[in-house]
């Protein structure tokens, strides 16, 4: 005879979470430009469920802006700098995040090179 399982395992199924690690796959790379070039930072993120990405500039979070354009293409996340000048020059760093857990960022240096030169000498 054959036992029968008044629960079933079906109703399990259902309730299992798929979830993929956070990673970068293409984490920023430290980018120079000379002045007035436009500047464009980009990363690759992957992660179930689909991860965010915030901008941040010295700290600050960006928004995407005509200076300042953030563009998403499935996974890949962009922010360019339009015209740069010395001000764009600093610390860029992108936060992904998909509420299952910690966020994970990637970092890089913009260097905005123009002459004369005594203006990079703003190194931290």
């Amino acid at each position: 005879s054959v036992a029968k399982n008044k629960v079933g395992t079906s109703q399990t199924d259902a309730q299992l979470k798929v979830t993929a690690s956070l990673q970068f796959i293409q984490p920023l790379q430290d980018t120079d430009v000379l002045n007035t070039q436009n500047a464009v930072l980009t990363c690759e993120v992957q992660g179930i469920p689909k991860p965010t990405v915030k901008w941040f500039f010295n700290d600050v979070e960006l928004k995407s802006t005509q200076k300042q354009a953030i563009v998403v293409k499935q996974n890949v996340h962009t922010l360019t700098v339009n015209r740069t000048d010395t001000t764009d020059a600093g610390v860029y760093k992108a936060v992904a995040d998909n509420g299952t857990g910690t966020p994970i960022e990637t970092i890089c240096n913009l260097t905005v090179g123009s002459k004369p030169k005594r203006f990079l000498a703003l190194h931290m």
